[in-house]
């Protein structure tokens, strides 16, 4: 898979209209970074075409759709609340960080390890 897009984040999201993606572009972009960062890979990893090479490494599945969470958690909660169906209960960023940070641990490189 690739880096996802503003069509994948808007469909978690059930969101229509083009006001918010250059906003959820952004998000995309921060979450690819935290992403690459969690898991011990360099910066741009998933987007930066290595030398031979035709394309950026693919990215994991698990990690596509954590990064998809991940934005779509931050629309929801940019005005600093938990956001989303479940606002009312406090605990739910929690729960959701646990879900993103399992998923991305499925691709975790060991710690030291350096991307080439």
């Amino acid at each position: 898979m690739s880096v996802p897009t503003v069509a994948d984040v808007k469909a978690n999201l059930i969101l229509e209209g083009t006001a918010d993606d250059g906003l959820i572009s952004s998000l995309i972009s921060a979450a690819v970074s935290y992403a690459e960062d969690y898991q011990h890979l360099g910066e741009g990893y998933y987007t930066t075409i290595p030398e031979g090479a035709t394309s950026p490494p693919a990215m994991p599945a698990s990690t596509h759709q954590a990064i998809v969470m991940l934005a779509s958690r931050w629309y929801e909660s940019r005005d600093g609340g938990s956001g989303g169906f479940y606002a009312d209960r406090a605990d739910v960023g929690q729960y959701a960080d646990e879900v993103v940070h399992r998923l991305l641990r499925m691709n975790r490189a060991p710690e030291g390890w350096v991307s080439c």
